[in-house]
């Protein structure tokens, strides 16, 4: 099965922020990150993919975690897909290797 993001940078910094290439896993027991793989960024959402709610928590994950408004992280691509396209404005590709090198190492 050919990807609408094939070929795509899983994190590619951007004029005004960071686009970050997703893969949702929805209905799990946590909400956080996983492992960078073939397809993206593993992300876990405890919602449901009904209505826009795992979208919504997805949403809530990022700006937590990059500490920006909800405003400044875009759904570009994937809406109703478990690979998403998302941009995060003013986040740096340093910011997000910050993060989860200290996620990675227990902080």
């Amino acid at each position: 099965m050919s990807s609408l993001f094939e070929g795509a940078e899983i994190v590619k910094e951007v004029e005004g922020g960071l686009c970050l290439l997703l893969w949702v896993h929805t209905k799990a027991r946590k909400t956080g990150f996983g492992a960078l793989g073939a397809r993206g960024l593993e992300v876990y959402v405890r919602e449901v993919p009904e209505k826009g709610r795992a979208n919504r928590e997805l949403v809530r994950l990022l700006k937590k975690s990059f500490r920006i408004p909800k405003d400044e992280v875009k759904i570009l691509k994937g809406e109703k897909s478990r690979q998403k396209l998302v941009f995060l404005k003013g986040v740096t590709k340093k910011d997000f290797e910050e993060k989860f090198v200290r996620q990675k190492n227990g902080g």
